[in-house]
């Protein structure tokens, strides 16, 4: 039995049940959502007592009023949650991400989810072993890597686009000097050559870091390879000009829905960084960067990858990039 001290707002006991990966805590501590090897259970439960759930954890509340449990988390963390600043995003001490709402942006109440990333480093083996990808994938994909060709990963949130990129960089010889930038710290790479960059909000007067300009500071620390957690705005126009400049061996990652689709949401974050290039220039410069997508998807609790594309070029007068499919999934799952 697991029990859950909220005093003081606490959360360090609830976050740290071996077996579980996200919490989020809604309607006013109504009910809690708990996400354990990608299946989504809820645990109701009382603000005062105690509730049987159908599984083994069970959860014991002593707990100030919510709002107060949530400013106190946001102190410790160095930040702030209030009405006038009701969104609240920042991390733990152990990496885990943090996020709430509260009123009058939340209309039940206080919302808060805690994200707790694997503790196991995993390998290419594991993702073989549980059917994520298969052998003949993992080749492709280690003789990439250690080509120093660029990758970009697609998907949805949730679908293991950190993961992957964390495996695949295992495959980065160790004398190479790998640079990391990131909005919020996720990636977990152990190797004795790494320089590590997070991007910083505006926040008690200190100005912005974005991630274009750690981008724009990363050529100067001479890095052999740099992997970008996240692709989301104007910063594309900057990877794809380091890109362009003979920097190979990049690894990055986008949301999007499908393999090809991942080069639309690239080139329209090109496009936010107001550059004064004709469209079709713009794509045409992806294809001659770029060299793998890889598409991963979540159906059913299920990781997997499914499609692996080479692009090929890309013929302006059409508008139409050439790809080589290397592995299209068809189990539907």
């Amino acid at each position: 039995m697991k029990s859950v001290l909220w005093r003081r707002g606490r959360i360090k006991d609830y976050r740290d049940t071996l077996l579980l990966r996200e919490s989020a805590v809604s309607k006013h501590y109504a009910s809690i959502r708990r996400r354990k090897c990608s299946n989504n259970l809820a645990t109701p439960f009382k603000t005062r007592g105690v509730a049987q759930p159908a599984t083994r954890m069970r959860v014991v509340m002593t707990m100030p009023p919510p709002c107060v449990a949530v400013r106190n988390i946001a102190r410790r963390l160095g930040d702030d949650i209030s009405e006038e600043k009701p969104i609240l995003d920042s991390r733990l001490p152990d990496g885990s991400r943090v996020a709430a709402v509260i009123r009058p942006c939340s209309l039940q109440g206080v919302t808060l989810t805690i994200r707790k990333f694997n503790a196991k480093h995993f390998q290419i083996e594991d993702l073989i072993r549980i059917g994520t990808i298969t052998q003949d994938v993992a080749d492709v994909l280690k003789q990439a890597v250690i080509g120093r060709q660029n990758i970009l990963i697609s998907g949805g949130t949730g679908t293991g686009k950190t993961t992957l990129l964390n495996i695949l960089a295992n495959f980065i010889p160790e004398h190479e000097r790998i640079l990391v930038i990131e909005d919020t710290a996720e990636i977990q790479i152990t190797t004795p050559n790494l320089v590590r960059f997070e991007a910083r909000r505006e926040q008690d007067g200190l100005p912005a870091v974005t991630i274009r300009d750690l981008l724009k500071a990363s050529l100067r620390h001479r890095p052999d390879r740099i992997l970008l957690g996240e692709i989301r705005g104007a910063e594309a126009f900057d990877l794809l000009q380091l890109l362009n400049t003979g920097h190979s061996g990049t690894i990055s990652t986008v949301h999007a829905n499908s393999a090809q689709q991942a080069l639309s949401r690239f080139t329209s974050c090109v496009l936010q960084s107001n550059v004064e290039l004709p469209y079709r220039a713009i794509k045409s410069n992806i294809a001659d960067s770029l060299n793998l997508l890889i598409h991963v998807e979540r159906r059913s609790g299920r990781r997997f990858l499914s499609e692996l594309l080479r692009i090929e070029g890309y013929n302006p007068d059409d508008d139409h990039y050439a790809f080589e499919p290397i592995f299209m999934r068809e189990q539907q799952l």
